[in-house]
């Protein structure tokens, strides 16, 4: 690779860095407002998250009489998770343009050669299960369908391509 090759990568990953830095400080402003509401047996249970997915609030209409504990219970769970869900949509929808413009930044070995490219052993986004602590997906290796998980780490894949 030409020196001026080089330079020319160098400066749009420059450019692309300070771009988004302001990206990130703007997205971490929204982000700390962000929040998502469910609700549940026509408006009787309704939640409402942070970012995060923690519970920030419940509100039980005059109506809620109508059901039982067990129903509340129930309702209070589904709709949690599903507003807890529309907050993880709104964070990916957040994050989607700095994603964007980071996939056109060449790759570290593109500027280096030999050099390992760190977002090919970035883990993947699993989430916890949403369900009870005593159902089959919490068993240990277990995936969330209640298959047995890889017991491969990625600092086994890292150190298998040295």
């Amino acid at each position: 690779m030409s020196n001026e090759h080089l330079k020319n990568d160098m400066a749009t990953v420059l450019e692309g860095l300070r771009a988004q830095l302001g990206d990130i400080a703007e997205a971490h402003r929204k982000r700390a407002e962000l929040t998502a509401t469910a609700e549940m047996h026509d408006g009787r249970v309704v939640v409402t998250v942070d970012a995060d997915g923690i519970l920030t609030e419940v509100e039980f209409s005059d109506e809620i009489d109508d059901l039982s504990d067990d129903e509340i219970a129930v309702a209070v769970t589904m709709a949690t998770q599903r507003a807890a869900q529309e907050a993880a949509a709104q964070m990916r929808q957040l994050m989607q343009p700095m994603v964007e413009r980071r996939a056109r930044w060449p790759k570290l070995s593109d500027l280096l050669a030999g050099a390992m490219d760190f977002q090919d052993h970035v883990p993947g986004d699993d989430r916890a299960p949403t369900s009870p602590p005593d159902a089959p997906d919490r068993e240990p290796n277990a995936t969330p369908t209640g298959m047995p998980r890889s017991t491969r780490s990625i600092v086994a894949d890292v150190d298998d391509h040295h």
